[in-house]
C-alpha cells in the first residue's frame, strides 16, 4: 500500500481560524481556533482647526476654517499596536508600519463669515466630517458687531465654536474645529486641537486605547492626546 500523505490547510474567516486536516485526499479532522489573529481597522485622522478672526470696522469676523482630514483601511496582527499623535496644533498622525496623516488631506468645513453693519447675521460654519455618529474639522461660525444693530453670531458646526458679539465670547473649537469668530476688536476663539479615531466591525472589543464607544456595530477608540492604540 502506497503511504498516506498528511497535511494541513489553514484559512482565516474574519478573526476565525478554520483548519482542516487530510489523510490523502480524505478529510480526518476538522477543528476551528477562534482566537484573535487579523483585525481590519478603519482610522479617521484630523488636524488642528484654525483660530477665528478678529472682527473689521463694524464688521465681526469670520470663523476659523477646521482640519484637514483622511480616512483609510488597513490590517493589523495580534500582539501588535499603532502610535497615536493627537491632541495639539499639529497634524494628527496613526503610525503602523508607515505613518498616516491628516496632513495634505481633504479640507476641513469653512468658518463662517462675520456678520456686517447693520443687521447683518453672521454665517455659520460647514461640517468637516460626521464619523460614527460624531462631528468633527467644522468650521467655526462667524463673529457679529453689537446686537442693538440686529442680526447674530454665526453657530459653528462639527467641532467648530460659535462666533462672540458684545455680549458673548467665542468658543473655542474641539475635535479640529474651527474658532469662533470675534467681534470688531475682540479676541477670538482658538481652533481645536488634532484628534484620531480608530474602529472596527465587532460584537465585542477586541482593541484598547483611547476612549472607547459604540455606534452602528462598530467600536470606536478616540484618541484627544497621544496614545496607542493596541491589538492583543
Amino acid at each position: 500500500m502506497a503511504n498516506q500523505v498528511t497535511q494541513s490547510i489553514a484559512m482565516y474567516i474574519g478573526n476565525q481560524q478554520i483548519t482542516n486536516y487530510y489523510i490523502g485526499n480524505n478529510p480526518a479532522v476538522y477543528t476551528a481556533n477562534f482566537g484573535k489573529g487579523f483585525l481590519q481597522i478603519d482610522y479617521l485622522v484630523v488636524g488642528n482647526g484654525s483660530n477665528g478672526v478678529n472682527g473689521n470696522g463694524a464688521s465681526g469676523g469670520a470663523g476659523g476654517q477646521g482640519g484637514s482630514w483622511n480616512t483609510g483601511s488597513l490590517g493589523i496582527t495580534n500582539a501588535t499596536s499603532a502610535t497615536i499623535v493627537a491632541g495639539g496644533a499639529f497634524p494628527g498622525t496613526l503610525t503602523y508600519g508607515i505613518t498616516y496623516s491628516s496632513a495634505g488631506g481633504q479640507s476641513g468645513g469653512y468658518g463662517g463669515y462675520g456678520g456686517a453693519y447693520p443687521g447683518g447675521r453672521a454665517g455659520d460654519g460647514a461640517c468637516g466630517i460626521t464619523w460614527g455618529g460624531v462631528g468633527y474639522a467644522g468650521g467655526g461660525g462667524g463673529g457679529a458687531p453689537s446686537p442693538q444693530f440686529g442680526g447674530g453670531i454665526g453657530d459653528g458646526t462639527c467641532g467648530g465654536g460659535n462666533g462672540g458679539d458684545d455680549n458673548t465670547a467665542p468658543v473655542n473649537g474641539v475635535l479640529g474645529g474651527g474658532g469662533g469668530g470675534a467681534k470688531y476688536n475682540g479676541s477670538p476663539a482658538s481652533g481645536g486641537p488634532s484628534v484620531v479615531v480608530v474602529r472596527y466591525k465587532s460584537t465585542t472589543q477586541l482593541g484598547s486605547g483611547g476612549t472607547v464607544t459604540q455606534n452602528g456595530g462598530y467600536y470606536y477608540h478616540t484618541f484627544t492626546s497621544g496614545g496607542t492604540f493596541s491589538y492583543s
